[in-house]
């Protein structure tokens, strides 16, 4: 750094890249607007022959508004962050600026120069200005504490409190913040159920933030309607973006709040991809935030055998909401569905269909009489070597299995006890659980049949109306075993055998009652992608029974 380009050397130092080749630099001087700057890695060299003469002067965090000087009468670009969300703003003639943003600034405003040609030398670098202001926040849904723009690579004293006037805290540590002063903590680090009513502290040499956390929340985040709400105190602004690129800032009445993102902006697209992160600001600029998902949440009071779905729309899956759920109760009572973004994540070699899982609430029932839950899943996220009677399902991590028992009995509990490809490409699956949580229905990139041992009996030969399982090891190092089928004679086609049950790598189905005779018995397995062995056979002799002599 030199105090003007072919002047005096007034800092230098070195940093290092990050994984991303990012590295900074904190000089030991004041950056001024005549500095002439050269960075180099020994292989490629920058240089900013004289820095423009910007300043941001003041950021209020509270009402988004940010003042600093410029060239007269020019033209500049506000931030939260370069890049996103940029404003507009004109320097007047006695170079001064001044921003309302309709964004978010939260802890740092940026003038952003590579946007207008007038505040743009062609200098091969881009160059922000940006101003700060120390701020916390906490999360009480992902229960994390965070500090940002406090001083880069310094330890930071964070402390929790039941309650403001509390004397003992639950938790105190020492963090230090990384290279852009920003540091957070989460609940595996506290232990602690971040709620309404609690107090943060971080402390930094000479800084000291405090927040008590404010009853407040995100309940609806559903792109469909369009709609994103919850609730606050009343009179506080609450500041919601979208993927941080739509924001808006509704202000809380009788306790709630809302933001009608379609009336607010037609043409803006979200999907159930998309990130909500609204704010509640305090008078210092700190904040209680909720940073979640887009989802579909529905609930209602099911009479016996009544239906609580997602589709109140009537339209079936689509691809802007590519899941639609039926959940049927046979008891009655509340019923909850909400289909929210992952939080989990997929088996080896699957991925959950539209990015998505279903977290169901429901009355307990039992195995012989269950849950009726059904998925349909629009073509649009079904891979095209999928269908539904090959996509899996999953039910708390753990893979649901065909249903092997009596029409509408959930053996195993769960299981999946119908498949149907729609005339449309929609895939249709109804599962049957004694028992309601967290599903998803999953795709493979599995392209490879299990493997599959020799056939077996426990009983062979066997008498016509003595019972022998039959029996056969398979293995599949991809998706996992699924499950599998056998036949006595022709071949009926995947699918239409009659299917064996799962126990670790064993395929089990049991053979009742048979004439006399030789016969062939076919066996194959199938694997969670829904790929098909080849048929194994063995062969089961069944003999006549003998009669019972007569008494006497």
């Amino acid at each position: 750094m030199y105090d003007h380009e072919g002047g005096t050397l007034v800092d230098s130092g070195e940093a290092t890249a990050d994984a991303w080749g990012t590295a900074v630099f904190n000089p030991t001087v004041p950056l001024t607007g005549t500095m002439n700057i050269v960075v180099s890695d020994g292989l490629l060299t920058k240089t900013v022959p004289a820095l423009p003469a910007i300043t941001v002067d003041a950021i209020d965090p509270v009402a988004d508004i940010a003042t600093g000087t410029a060239p007269p009468d020019t033209d500049i670009a506000v931030a939260s962050v370069c890049g996103l969300t940029q404003q507009p703003a004109h320097v007047d003639g006695a170079g001064n600026w001044s921003i309302d943003y309709g964004g978010d600034f939260k802890s740092v405003a940026q003038v952003c120069t590579g946007v207008l040609d007038d505040l743009t030398p062609e200098i091969g670098a881009d160059i922000v200005f940006s101003r700060s202001v120390p701020i916390v926040s906490a999360d009480p849904r992902s229960d994390v504490l965070s500090v940002d723009a406090f001083a880069p690579s310094d330890p930071v004293t964070l402390t929790i409190y039941a309650l403001p006037s509390s004397g003992v805290p639950l938790w105190t540590d020492e963090v230090a913040t990384d290279q852009n002063g920003h540091m957070q903590v989460s609940r595996s680090d506290h232990g602690q159920d971040l709620v309404a009513g609690m107090f943060a502290r971080a402390t930094q040499g000479g800084t000291a933030k405090e927040l008590t956390i404010d009853a407040f929340s995100v309940d609806v985040a559903d792109p469909v309607t369009g709609t994103v709400s919850g609730t606050a105190p009343d009179g506080r602004k609450v500041t919601t973006s979208i993927d941080l690129q739509f924001t808006a800032k509704p202000i809380a009445s009788g306790g709630a709040w809302n933001v009608d993102v379609a009336a607010l902006n037609p043409d803006y697209e979200w999907n159930f991809a998309s990130i909500v992160d609204a704010s509640l600001v305090d008078a210092e600029g700190d904040r209680t935030v909720i940073t979640r998902g887009a989802a579909e949440e529905v609930s209602g009071v099911a009479s016996p055998g009544g239906t609580v779905t997602t589709d109140t729309e009537g339209d079936g899956a689509t691809s802007q909401d590519p899941v639609e759920t039926w959940v049927t109760s046979t008891v009655g009572g509340a019923i909850s569905i909400n289909e929210e973004q992952l939080t989990e994540d997929a088996p080896l070699s699957f991925s959950f269909l539209g990015g998505q899982q279903i977290e169901i609430s429901a009355p307990t029932q039992t195995g012989g009489n269950p849950l009726v839950i059904t998925f349909r899943v629009d073509v649009s996220r079904v891979p095209a070597r999928e269908n539904a009677q090959t996509i899996a399902v999953y039910r708390n991590g753990a893979y649901v299995p065909a249903c092997a028992g009596a029409p509408g009995v959930a053996y195993p509990d769960p299981c999946v006890s119908a498949r149907e490809d729609l005339i449309d490409g929609d895939a249709l699956i109804t599962m049957l659980s004694s028992h309601a949580s967290l599903w998803g229905a999953a795709a493979s990139t599995d392209a490879r049949p299990p493997t599959v041992g020799s056939v077996s009996f426990n009983v062979n030969p066997k008498k016509q109306r003595d019972p022998t399982v039959v029996s056969v090891v398979a293995a599949d190092a991809l998706s996992g075993l699924g499950g599998g089928e056998f036949f006595i004679g022709p071949d009926p086609g995947q699918g239409h055998g009659t299917p064996m049950t799962v126990s670790g790598s064993t395929l089990q189905g049991t053979i009742g009652t048979l004439a006399p005779g030789s016969y062939t018995v076919g066996v194959r397995a199938q694997d969670r992608a829904g790929n098909w062995s080849s048929v194994l056979t063995g062969t089961l002799v069944v003999q006549k029974a003998r009669g019972k002599k007569p008494k006497g």
